[in-house]
């Protein structure tokens, strides 16, 4: 919404005040001093000398910090009564490390016209007498008062790389200019002291000369120039930028970090390439079962037996233990692809490829589940992708752990007899014929990895179910 300032609305003020010496009121602050129905000032004292100082007598009410949110409908009451209001602070330009800002936040929010007078602030002079390149500049005003906290910004600061203007108390300026140094490094600065006043004073060098020197007395603002000797990385690899850091008496863990940082790529990707190492594309095959010979070649197993028998075709071990899983693993077409064995209970398997997944960076869609089936009649195969889990523990217990049932799945018959409860069932042995019915199917199962990993798992379905 547009605003037209000199519309003789009711407005409010920001009227800058001196800094130091009375004289630096401008013409057009006496003017509005006079025009204003009432100010409303951070400390009455120090405005009411002000207005002594210029012959002006105005109502004044006090506005700081600590009170400034409870005035808001104090303003707007004057506001609406169709008179002009004034703000003021101790010093300077208001809202600018100075209160100001929530009633000219809300009288905005309200409708009514805001203006700003040009006039005293500390920064400027501070900047233009610092000898410091001026443009670009950021204005941050005051740094937290707590180290831990300043430091944290500085930090950022940094990231900007821009001449930097600071403000900072007496009681605390050793103490900043100690965490500039640390941070930002032996920068060269300028330290305006008692800006306007008949002892105003400027250092200008080094962290190191300034704080050498520098009297503890006053209000300080500190020009800080930028890094130039700023690194760049646009011609560096990322291993030679790792390095950089390396030779400055980084060790490589906290190289890879700032490197992942200023280019804003993930800290693995930084890791992998200093460290050669190559992120394949991950396929998991994993072959449902329970852990322990006394459940060898039970119905339940059928994965597990599938497994094995595609890991000896494979002419792969699976035998390293993580997770509570054994697996074994293979690079084929410039993939690798794991083959797990889950080493819980079959009701807790999803627990184990959870763990896989999240852990390799595995995709939902490249998961290949071998399982028994209940339904099918013995050594009959079926792939499908997603669906229900049909009652199979393992499983439910995979789509509770993975939050979807949208994985591939290769399912072996295993018949059903309903003579028998279905838990001992699944549990009990497969007699020699059985197993020679099984063993065919299970003699196919090295062909369909072979299509599944070469061609479209739609094909693959066509092709065997």
């Amino acid at each position: 919404m547009s605003q037209k300032s000199y519309n003789n609305t009711p407005t409010l003020y920001l009227i800058p005040t001196p800094i130091g010496n009375m004289e630096d009121i401008t013409l057009r602050a006496i003017t509005i001093l006079k025009q204003v129905e009432v100010i409303f000032s951070e400390d009455t004292r120090v405005t009411k000398n002000l207005l002594n100082y210029l012959n002006i007598q105005k109502k004044l009410i006090s506005s700081h910090k600590f009170n400034e949110d409870t005035n808001k409908d104090k303003l707007i009451e004057y506001l609406e009564k169709g008179v002009d209001v004034g703000l003021v602070t101790d010093r300077g330009t208001p809202v600018i490390s100075d209160p100001g800002y929530v009633l000219a936040r809300h009288a905005i929010e309200k409708g009514y016209n805001v203006v700003g007078l040009p006039g005293p602030t500390a920064l400027i002079p501070a900047l233009i007498t610092s000898g410091i390149e001026p443009m670009p500049f950021v204005f941050y005003g005051f740094l937290n008062s707590k180290q831990s906290k300043r430091i944290k910004e500085l930090e950022e600061l940094k990231k900007v790389n821009l001449t930097t203007i600071i403000y900072e108390a007496p009681h605390r300026i050793k103490d900043t200019l100690f965490d500039i140094k640390a941070v930002l490094g032996n920068r060269y600065i300028a330290i305006s002291r008692e800006i306007s006043k008949k002892f105003e004073e400027i250092y200008r060098g080094s962290i190191d000369e300034v704080t050498s020197e520098l009297e503890e007395k006053g209000e300080f603002v500190i020009v800080i120039s930028k890094d130039e000797n700023e690194k760049t990385f646009e011609n560096l690899s990322i291993i030679e930028h790792v390095n950089l850091y390396i030779k400055e008496g980084y060790d490589s863990k906290e190289a890879i970090k700032l490197v992942a940082k200023e280019r804003n790529i993930p800290k693995s990707e930084v890791y992998d390439q200093y460290h050669d190492i190559k992120r394949w594309k991950m396929k998991l095959i994993v072959g449902l079962g329970n852990p322990g010979k006394e459940y060898e070649n039970t119905r339940h197993n059928i994965g597990f037996m599938a497994l094995d028998k595609l890991s000896q075709s494979l002419n792969i071990n699976i035998d390293k233990n993580k997770f509570d899983g054994l697996y074994g693993e293979k690079i084929i077409n410039d993939e690798k692809i794991l083959f797990l064995k889950p080493q819980k209970y079959m009701n807790l398997s999803g627990e184990v490829v959870r763990k896989y997944v999240d852990f390799f960076k595995i995709k939902i869609e490249d998961i290949l589940i071998i399982n028994d089936d209940l339904d099918l009649p013995l050594g009959k195969i079926k792939i499908k992708f997603q669906g229900s889990c049909g009652g199979h523990n393992g499983l439910r217990n995979i789509e509770q752990h993975l939050s979807t049932d949208k994985y591939k799945r290769i399912k072996i018959g295993i018949s059903n007899n309903k003579l028998f409860d279905t838990k001992d069932y699944v549990l009990s042995k497969f007699n020699k014929e059985e197993l020679e019915i099984l063993n065919k199917t299970i003699d196919i199962i090295p062909q369909i990895f072979d299509d599944y990993i070469n061609y479209s798992f739609d094909k693959v379905m066509s092709k065997y179910n």
